[in-house]
């Protein structure tokens, strides 16, 4: 009688659960949701059925055992009663099924406990005892309404009052094995909806801990190096123009933590000119992004001419300039040089294979004539 009060009550509540929670999903029937509801009593919401899994699953196969668990539990006190059996027929059958609807009273206000263990709310946990209500009341209509099948089928084989005075039990073990599963589920169904919450919050974008989910900031990245820088020199006539030479870059070459390359320009035009001063030089990452890296113009430990004079360059002949810094640096790495003759020419592109980063001071010799070992 116990186990199948228990187990009709459990099968009945997950039937008329998920019979209700279908036909209120359905677009054709949806607009009935109060009718369905009073035949039908929301036992599992459609919130519970649409959790992340295992909890889909797993919540209401827990609110199942606990239903069942306090079925068997109400039904092992009431057999242990030694009334029961010399009771008539009718009084056992209403016994029965106020057992039905109490379990699912209790089963609701567990579950909300639970829920608002995990949000407790603005007013922290006295929402609880709002959402119980409502909850309890559907549960309870399901007691009423479907309560008494259970309530039958348990005493479907009594025929009226019994003859025989001994109880149907004298033994505690039931109730107690009830009892103590009762109340082992009850803290698992509480406990549990703190993680079912979190996940449920990780499934939608959200963050675990329910805080809102920052929103990556982006620093926009500088534009390139100016094709022609903004501090232009006013050139002489016979300066060479960025369209008749040549700009390359030397290996770098280093001692004692320090490192240097030469700006090699090559005079590619048919005529002598002439470059005066020092060259003008600007930094790019990776990516084409400006890198601002200070100047210094003058002689560095590596060499180079501090002082400017005007270097003749005959067609096909060089002018060298310096670029010295640091080792070591730690801020963006650059990787390429726009170098232009003087500044306002134009600037020529040379990706170069250095460890010069922002945070380094770079030197500018002047323009000079190579240096010929003799020979």
């Amino acid at each position: 009688m116990v186990l199948l009060a228990a187990a009709s009550s459990a099968a009945l509540w997950l039937l008329v659960g998920l019979a209700g929670g279908a036909l209120t999903w359905s677009a054709s029937t949806s607009r009935y949701g109060v009718v369905i509801d009073a035949v039908l009593p929301p036992t599992l919401p459609s919130s519970t059925l649409a959790q992340p899994a295992p909890w889909d699953l797993v919540q209401p196969a827990l609110v199942v055992a606990m239903v069942a668990a306090l079925v068997a539990t109400g039904m092992a006190v009431l057999a242990r009663r030694s009334s029961w059996s010399t009771s008539a027929r009718a009084p056992r059958f209403c016994a029965v099924w106020l057992v039905v609807v109490v379990a699912a009273d209790v089963t609701a206000a567990l579950w909300t406990v639970g829920t608002a263990v995990a949000v407790p709310g603005p007013n922290g946990y006295v929402w609880a005892l709002r959402d119980a209500v409502p909850a309890m009341l559907a549960t309870g209509w399901f007691g009423v309404v479907w309560g008494w099948l259970p309530a039958l089928w348990a005493l479907r084989d009594d025929t009226g009052t019994s003859t025989d005075t001994a109880p149907v039990t004298t033994s505690r073990t039931p109730g107690i094995v009830a009892g103590a599963v009762a109340l082992v589920l009850a803290v698992v169904l509480v406990a549990v909806q703190p993680t079912i919450d979190r996940d449920a919050r990780v499934a939608a974008g959200g963050t675990p801990d329910g805080e809102p989910t920052a929103t990556p900031t982006t620093t926009p990245r500088p534009a390139p190096p100016a094709p022609v820088a903004t501090d232009a020199e006013a050139p002489g006539a016979d300066w060479c123009a960025t369209d008749d030479v040549q700009l390359s870059l030397s290996a770098v070459d280093g001692a004692l933590g320090h490192r240097a390359m030469s700006v090699v320009l090559l005079n590619r035009s048919t005529s002598a000119c002439v470059v005066d001063g020092f060259p003008d030089v600007a930094f790019a990452a990776e990516d084409g992004a400006a890198v601002p890296v200070p100047l210094d113009h003058g002689a560095s430990y590596l060499g180079g001419a501090a002082t400017p004079s005007a270097v003749t360059v005959a067609p096909g002949g060089s002018a060298v300039a310096a670029l010295a810094w640091g080792a070591g640096g730690t801020g963006e790495a650059v990787a390429t040089f726009w170098i232009a003759p003087y500044a306002g020419a134009s600037r020529t592109p040379l990706a170069a294979d250095t460890d010069l980063a922002a945070d380094a001071t770079v030197t500018v010799s002047a323009w000079a004539t190579p240096v010929t070992s003799a020979g």
